[in-house]
This record gives structure tokens, C-alpha cells and sequence, in this order.
């Protein structure tokens, strides 16, 4: 009986939008809550596309104004842990698609405000809801590859959360830049 009453007690995930293109190839898609999420992460990234019989790798280059460092996947369960929901698209572009500017506007829709925004071909965009609990908007381009992270509840992250879903968003995006042109 305990059992069941604590997992009532568990927040349920919250089916964040992400809008993408019709017409657009989806390449890798994944939610749920911060603590499931991390599994999958580690089994995106730490396949190597390039060589599966190669060294696989557990780092996440992180750039910040103080510097850079590379912090380790599992380095971000403790982190994601009280995250309530994330979602992860990416996609190949449309040609003429201009994502940033889409996908400010769907955010701004929710309630989220801009926090930075370099667009073009290798750019990124992201946005942020402080109430509660954080929210977090994402969207980066690398060429034709395009990856949208949404976050709902991301408590106590501030700042860090904004670096942290960059960070995590570039890996991806590499990841799955290396999958596809090897």
C-alpha cells in the first residue's frame, strides 16, 4: 500500500509541444521525467556513431563564460532528478526554415522569455520561465540538423539549468550530426 501511495505522490510527466514541420524528417525523440531521462541520454550519447567498436565516450563538453570543462554523463542524475518533464526532438530542416524564429514564437505563446539568441546556420536560441519552477526552451541548428528541448519544473536549476540544457543540447546535437555523416 506504501508503495502505491508514493507512486501516486510521483508528479506525471507533462506532454511538452514541440511543433515540428509536417513535411520535416524526424531524427531522435525522447521525453519524460528528469530522472528516466538520464538513460536515455547515456544511450544516445555513449554509442559511438562513428565507430560502434570504438571507445565510447561519457562527456559532455559545457562552455561557459568561466571557462569550459567536460562533465561526465552520470554527472547529471543528481541534477535532472527533480526535473518533471523534458522533451527532445531533433529533425533535419526544411529548406528556407528559419526554426529560431518558430520556435520563439511558440515559446513566447507559453510564457517564456528570451534569455539569448545568435540564429543562423550553427545557432542557438534559448528561453526561459522563471515562476515556480523553471522552464527551459532550447533550439539549436547545426546546418540541417535542428534539436528543440522543452523543460517544465526545473527546480533550483537558475542559471545552471541554462548552461546545463545548452551543454546538453550541442552533445545531442553532435551526436547525432556524427550518426549521420559519420
Amino acid at each position: 500500500m506504501a508503495a502505491i501511495a508514493a507512486a501516486a505522490q510521483q508528479p506525471k510527466p507533462l506532454k511538452l509541444p514541440i511543433d515540428v514541420p509536417k513535411e520535416a524528417s524526424v531524427n531522435f525523440e525522447a521525453e519524460g521525467t528528469g530522472k528516466s531521462f538520464i538513460s536515455t541520454i547515456k544511450q544516445f550519447l555513449m554509442a559511438n556513431p562513428v565507430d560502434p567498436s570504438g571507445t565510447a565516450t561519457d562527456k559532455i563538453p559545457v562552455k561557459t563564460p568561466l571557462g569550459n570543462f567536460d562533465m561526465r554523463v552520470d554527472d547529471l542524475a543528481p541534477l535532472l532528478d527533480n526535473v518533471h518533464s523534458l522533451h527532445l526532438v531533433s529533425y533535419t530542416a526544411l529548406p528556407n526554415e528559419d526554426p529560431f524564429k518558430h520556435y520563439e514564437k511558440e515559446f513566447t505563446a507559453d510564457g517564456l522569455t528570451k534569455v539569448t539568441s545568435t540564429p543562423g546556420a550553427n545557432g542557438v536560441l534559448i528561453m526561459r520561465h522563471s515562476g515556480k519552477t523553471d522552464q527551459f526552451g532550447i533550439v539549436t541548428r547545426q546546418k540541417e540538423n535542428v534539436l528543440v528541448l522543452r523543460t517544465d519544473g526545473a527546480p533550483g536549476l537558475g542559471d545552471f539549468g541554462k548552461v546545463l540544457f545548452e551543454a546538453l543540447s550541442h552533445a545531442i546535437q553532435q551526436a547525432v550530426h556524427n550518426k549521420q555523416h559519420g
